[in-house]
């Protein structure tokens, strides 16, 4: 919910609440301390409510995890990967529309947040919640939340940074090493 609160009109959002009782329609209920999805129910008020924060359920079709990284001045991004079913099956994307997107929102979020590393999940949607304000420059232009060119339809919203950008995906690791090694001055 401090994510939500710090990145509100700097990233597309999804609105987080401390209640369902303040969303309409599905939502999702995920555990404040929780893991890789641990304990969430979707339009299920969990017995220990007070433990979980509300979000409007998102039909996602796409996901990524973008590794971001501060060094020597500057944010990196060592990779875009789209997420396969689990954080572990993953495959790379190194050009093109999502690519840029997902970099743009990555890299706001993080300056926002002031991580020096972290793994960022962005995620394509076909639900549209009231309030993804926010917008990205993508090397196409500016966006507000949606993308509607090239082959890509759909709602655009962060998700989460977390400060562990999945290292233990062999991967991921590679391409972090790889970059830093470039990065070095």
């Amino acid at each position: 919910q401090s994510q939500y609160n710090m990145l509100k009109g700097i990233v597309p959002t999804v609105p987080t609440y401390d209640s369902s009782d303040d969303i309409s329609g599905s939502f999702i209920a995920k555990k404040k301390s929780g893991q890789k999805q641990q304990g969430q129910v979707v339009n299920k008020v969990p017995e220990n409510p007070e433990e979980y924060v509300f979000q409007p359920y998102l039909d996602i079709l796409s996901e990524y995890r973008v590794v971001v990284y501060y060094m020597n001045g500057s944010y990196h991004v060592s990779g875009v990967y789209k997420k396969l079913g689990s954080n572990a099956s993953m495959t790379s994307i190194t050009s093109g529309e999502i690519y840029n997107v997902c970099t743009n929102i990555a890299i706001a979020a993080i300056k926002e947040l002031g991580y020096g590393a972290s793994g960022v999940d962005v995620a394509i949607s076909k639900t549209e919640v009231s309030e993804s304000v926010g917008s990205v420059l993508s090397g196409i232009g500016k966006l507000s939340g949606k993308i509607t060119r090239g082959k890509i339809e759909g709602n655009v919203y962060f998700l989460e940074a977390n400060t562990m950008p999945s290292v233990s995906n062999p991967m991921i690791l590679h391409d972090l090493v790889k970059s830093i090694k470039s990065n070095i001055k």
